[in-house]
């Protein structure tokens, strides 16, 4: 299947799965292909914030009902989880609006205040505003490397596989490279 037929095909499937493991390289790439017009923008943000706020939602009920049962049962997920907990107790308003900006405790944030007694639609109404601005910035970043891209490259239809290819890579190097680090920090029992 050629790279164009499987974008069309499965690009919004992609672009919903990569918004409900926060992943900016799929966004990135999502806009920017959005941008050559395989897919179109508007759906790829409303896909890619559909799936991180079902994914948000899910966390924020889990750690709202089980969430102290499961710290016990995963001792190693107990000390970020403090330390996300004590900081929305300190700065409650700054974590709900910012927490999708912060690299590292995106993932474990809603989990963790759900267990802080935020209210469930509260954390409905802040989450689905900042991820709807999550996505768009990463997306729309996309989309203008690829208006940045055709500027410079103005044969970019010729090395637009290489770009993609390019962007993939470096997406994936950067989440082993964060693997490989947070190993490194992690403390040997």
């Amino acid at each position: 299947m050629p790279l164009e037929a499987w974008i069309t095909h499965y690009g919004y499937a992609a672009t919903a799965l990569g918004g409900a493991f926060e992943s900016e390289t799929v966004l990135l790439l999502a806009g920017l292909i959005a941008h050559r017009g395989l897919l179109d923008l508007r759906f790829v943000i409303a896909l890619a914030a559909l799936g991180m706020f079902s994914t948000n939602q899910v966390l924020f009920h889990t750690g709202r009902i089980h969430g102290p049962a499961l710290l016990a049962r995963w001792p190693r997920l107990k000390p970020r989880a403090t330390r996300v907990l004590e900081l929305a107790h300190r700065h409650h308003r700054s974590v709900l609006l910012l927490y999708h900006f912060a690299v590292g405790v995106r993932a474990m944030t809603p989990f963790v205040l759900g267990m802080s007694g935020v209210r469930p639609l509260r954390f409905a109404l802040v989450d689905a505003s900042m991820t709807l601005l999550w996505i768009a910035a990463f997306t729309g970043a996309g989309f203008w490397l690829g208006d940045a891209l055709e500027g410079w490259l103005p044969e970019l239809h010729r090395v637009e596989h290489l770009v993609v290819g390019a962007l993939a890579a470096l997406g994936a190097l950067g989440w082993v490279a964060r693997r490989v680090w947070n190993r490194r920090r992690r403390p040997e029992r």
